[in-house]
């Protein structure tokens, strides 16, 4: 029997291992997280909100679930331990609207004199936010869009779903389990069970044997 050549370019070969089958998520954290999730870079693809193309003046910071864990159980105490908690709080505040301050400062002030210099307007302010981006906090709100094997997915819970783990990077993990077992590849993270945290922020894993 000969195979035609329409056979032989239109075939479709389901993906067998976990190595083959893909599965992308949208991820949203801190910088902080970002900095830490794009080292999984074997078997991935990234996508990431770039600071240079898009203007940070409003742009949210990402509260660590340490920090808010912290402020609502000392909220819980007497009036010296919550003024405690609350100095914390307002100096957090104000840390985030200086650093929102001088950025926007330097972008209005980089943009113009770049255009004076003879760089062209979309040029400036791409140089102006990406020098300016360095006062942002490493807290600063991020999304990518983040591809992997469904194996890489797995190696990737197995270390950040960890009681170890940094507790953003397990909340941000917590949220993606779900989601990836709502994908067509669900089935390769039944094994996957949350429980709660050993030092009780949010959620770690276990993996139960198959």
């Amino acid at each position: 029997y000969a195979i035609s050549e329409t056979e032989k370019i239109s075939r479709v070969v389901e993906p067998e291992t976990d190595e083959e089958k893909w599965i992308s998520l949208f991820l949203s954290g801190s910088r902080g997280f970002s900095h830490e999730h794009v080292r999984h870079g074997k078997r991935t693809e990234i996508s990431q909100r770039s600071t240079r193309y898009v203007s940070e003046n409003e742009s949210p910071w990402i509260q660590h679930p340490l920090i808010q864990e912290y402020v609502q159980d000392q909220l819980k105490h007497d009036d010296a331990v919550r003024q405690l908690a609350l100095r914390r709080v307002d100096e957090t505040d104000q840390l985030i609207s200086d650093a929102r301050k001088v950025y926007g400062s330097w972008v209005e002030t980089l943009q113009p004199w770049l255009v004076q210099r003879g760089a062209d307007k979309t040029t400036a302010r791409k140089q102006a936010r990406g020098a300016a981006r360095g006062y942002l906090g490493n807290a600063l709100q991020t999304e990518m869009i983040f591809s992997a094997s469904a194996e890489q997915w797995k190696r990737i819970l197995r270390q950040r779903l960890s009681d170890p783990a940094d507790a953003e990077i397990r909340a941000v993990m917590a949220e993606a389990l779900p989601e990836l077992r709502k994908s067509r590849y669900g089935d390769s993270f039944k094994n996957f069970k949350l429980i709660p945290a050993k030092d009780g922020i949010g959620q770690s894993s276990i993996e139960e044997a198959s």
